[in-house]
């Protein structure tokens, strides 16, 4: 499937830090190999997109880990210190406060189910959810 960013999005298994998987390995990887580029020493593997699940080659390039990090920031996927910025836990509030299921956060600002799982019962001391979080667990357990 292609987005409207020209990513090619795997549709097969995503990992939870929301990368494609195949087997153990990361799917992006292996088409970037297939399209044949290497990958030097001291490396890694970067996105010029901020979509993890993406596997266009012309999306990847080889950078090191600072560039890593520098283009998620930029991204508005992590802030500085790898932390997801102030925007996108106000949008993945938002979207969980509007009933949106916790998948669709995820793929919406590209983070990981366990960060959400671990957002939602409180696990961080930079990013709480709130007490209508409860409120809407107990209201929808009511329901039956």
């Amino acid at each position: 499937m292609v987005n409207e960013h020209g990513c090619w999005l795997w549709l097969g298994h995503i990992d939870k830090q929301g990368y494609g998987r195949y087997g153990p390995a990361l799917v992006y990887g292996i088409v970037w190999r297939l399209a044949g580029f290497k990958l030097g020493i001291g490396k890694e593997l970067c996105h010029k997109c901020s979509f993890k699940a993406c596997i266009n080659p012309d999306h990847i390039y080889a950078g090191t880990h600072k560039q890593n990090m520098e283009d998620a920031a930029k991204a508005g996927v992590m802030g500085v210190r790898g932390r997801i910025s102030m925007e996108n836990i106000a949008l993945a509030r938002q979207m969980l406060i509007d009933g949106k299921q916790q998948i669709e956060v995820c793929q919406a600002i590209g983070i990981s189910p366990a960060w959400i799982t671990k957002f939602i019962n409180g696990g961080f001391k930079y990013a709480k959810f709130s007490e209508s979080s409860e409120q809407r667990v107990y209201e929808a357990v009511d329901r039956g």
